[in-house]
């Protein structure tokens, strides 16, 4: 009977707070193995980069580590949210010659609500498939994220699958669109605690949507080329009740290139970036740095 009600207490978390560390809200667990799935602002895919390089993959098969820092306030501004995101990233070419992209990712976060503090790691592995050279893409993935909290008292983990798709449109002015699809599966598993499985049993749908315009700029920065990018993404649940069942994602970037116009330096090395989250009353705002080498 303990048991159950400890279950049935995350689970109504889950659908009553919008600051929970599991489920229901953008910063969740959930929500951040959700955004890893497909995450249209950073530009890493392999179509793109094949689109980029003109169908050459000389530019390598790079690290990516990044940082950023977030803020903002949910429920009328009764939470005071800040969170800081760390991502460390490797891909690897499937075959000499291959266009197919192993993607490997652990991002962690540390947040911060009205002084409750919380901890959570994620480990996702996915591969992209090229369907139409430098035109289409399709990306199944599994990832795996837990989290400890003081805010509630407990831990909790979970399991996510999903299948992306990215389409490029190239020639769009001087740049390019990414139109982005992504449905996925998550679901809340067994966690022992004081002789106890806490499991709430959360199991939802995930539909992610959205488009992305990479465009070269005309100036240089530090004796370099330079970009931006704008793109923005819509998240949809389905299944047990959320908090937030919906989402927007808006961000803004600029890269620093190479120094020569190359397949290699096709890709952006350095990058700046902006970022808003808007819910029914939740706004979270964010600005970091990536790196790729």
């Amino acid at each position: 009977d303990a048991e159950r009600l400890v279950r049935a207490m995350l689970r109504a978390l889950a659908r009553t707070s919008p600051i929970d560390p599991l489920a229901g809200n953008p910063g969740s667990v959930q929500g951040s193995l959700v955004r890893a799935s497909m995450d249209l602002s950073s530009g890493d895919s392999a179509i793109e980069q094949d689109a980029a390089s003109g169908g050459s993959n000389t530019a390598g098969d790079p690290w990516i580590v990044g940082a950023n820092y977030g803020w903002g306030s949910s429920n009328g501004g009764r939470y005071d949210i800040k969170r800081i995101d760390a991502r460390v990233a490797r891909s690897f070419r499937l075959g000499e010659g291959g266009r197919a992209l192993l993607k490997i990712d652990s991002p962690v976060s540390y947040s911060e609500v009205n002084g409750a503090r919380a901890v959570t790691a994620q480990f996702g592995v996915g591969v992209e498939v090229p369907v139409i050279a430098q035109r289409w893409s399709l990306e199944p993935r599994v990832g795996y994220g837990i989290t400890a909290s003081d805010q509630i008292g407990s831990l909790g983990h979970m399991l996510s699958t999903t299948v992306a798709s990215r389409f490029v449109v190239g020639n769009v002015g001087r740049g390019r669109i990414v139109i982005g699809n992504m449905v996925g599966y998550t679901q809340t598993l067994g966690t022992g605690f004081a002789g106890y499985n806490i499991n709430p049993g959360l199991k939802n749908w995930a539909f992610r949507n959205g488009l992305a315009y990479d465009l070269p700029l005309k100036f240089r920065g530090l004796g370099r080329n330079t970009s931006m990018r704008a793109s923005y993404t819509f998240t949809n649940y389905a299944g047990d009740d959320l908090y937030f069942n919906k989402f927007h994602e808006f961000g803004l970037s600029l890269g620093l290139r190479g120094r020569e116009e190359s397949a290699r330096n096709a890709r952006d090395l350095i990058r700046l970036n902006l970022g808003l989250t808007k819910a029914k009353d939740y706004s979270s705002w964010s600005a970091g740095l990536g790196f790729r080498f």
